[in-house]
């Protein structure tokens, strides 16, 4: 049987990726207290991702700025078909706080994504606050 499409080279070593933002320990002038089991939960988090193909990158105990900056560059690299967010931290509606308590929009995470890289991709976000 021909077909008349032709074929795209398929880029093998890319693959799908997670990003795991963890606040366990927050600055002490912040009167956010420690959020204990943090460590535990990434790190299973870790485990079943890669064990489902995901290459994944834990941040942990990071600050607001560096929360924004970590899924910036996220996405801004493809993927193969799917990405993964994952924000563990103290947070209000819409927010997260970093670990220098000051407040991460949930919505300019999520806009982050709507560029080249990520297009036609599927993006999974899970936040625990």
């Amino acid at each position: 049987m021909y077909s008349s499409r032709k074929s795209c080279p398929v880029n093998k070593t890319m693959r799908n990726r997670a990003l795991i933002v963890c606040v366990e320990n927050f600055y002490p002038e912040t009167g956010l207290c420690r959020r204990s089991g943090v460590k535990r939960d990434s790190q299973r988090l870790h485990r079943i991702l890669s064990k489902l193909g995901f290459t994944v990158d834990i941040r942990m105990d990071i600050e607001a700025a560096e929360i924004h900056q970590a899924f910036k560059e996220a996405s801004e690299q493809s993927v193969k078909e799917c990405f993964v967010g994952i924000i563990s931290s103290h947070g209000e509606e819409g927010i997260v706080f970093g670990s220098d308590g000051s407040a991460v929009r949930l919505a300019q995470i999520y806009s982050c994504f709507s560029g080249k890289a990520m297009e036609d991709k599927s993006k999974v976000f899970f936040v625990q606050v």
